[in-house]
């Protein structure tokens, strides 16, 4: 009668292709912790699929702030970036300079599309004068700038000095907001 190990043994036996030896690579493997390695590299994978699911809920699937590219210049420290596969990258820190103002990301991050057309920071925030501020982020807007609904419920966008919708997200979309809290109708905050 076969005991499990045995049956273990074997099916490693065949997969290894070696007859009982351990290969060259489970030799070395063993020799620089494989095991151990193969641990925490499958910790850290966790860890940054969890952080990935995080920054697409709060920075694209969620209500945003679309900060639309014109005149573009940008900061931001190269060391941290998070890429979301073919759509964009996630900048923990930034600075961007526009036409539109200045945005400042001290915690948070904001994503810009991969195509280089825009940023966009989450769409919760208290406005006083000029001044936007969400959580991790502010908005300077140059004199003239408003912002306005954005195309999907809850986002909002800018508008450019007279409201000529110059100013477009690379969605197609142009840039409202009265209230001192901006919290689009139906969208509820991250």
């Amino acid at each position: 009668m076969l005991r499990s190990a045995d049956v273990e043994d074997r099916n490693r036996n065949a997969l290894l292709g070696c007859g009982g030896r351990p290969s060259d690579a489970e030799v070395r493997a063993a020799a620089y912790d494989g095991p151990e390695l193969l641990a925490a590299e499958t910790e850290h994978a966790g860890k940054r699929a969890e952080r990935i699911a995080a920054y697409r809920a709060r920075l694209v699937d969620g209500p945003v702030l679309v900060l639309p590219f014109r005149n573009m210049r940008i900061s931001f420290d190269p060391l941290g970036l998070e890429s979301l596969d073919e759509i964009g990258t996630v900048y923990p820190t930034l600075q961007v300079t526009d036409d539109w103002g200045i945005l400042e990301v001290t915690a948070g991050g904001a994503f810009v599309d991969a195509g280089w057309t825009r940023a966009q920071v989450p769409a919760l925030f208290e406005r006083e004068g000029a001044e936007l501020r969400g959580e991790g982020w502010s908005l300077r807007l140059a004199p003239g700038w408003s912002v306005e609904a954005g195309e999907r419920e809850g986002d909002v966008r800018l508008v450019a000095p007279g409201g000529t919708r110059q100013a477009r997200d690379g969605r197609g979309n142009s840039s409202a907001a009265g209230a001192r809290l901006w919290r689009a109708p139906g969208r509820r905050a991250p």
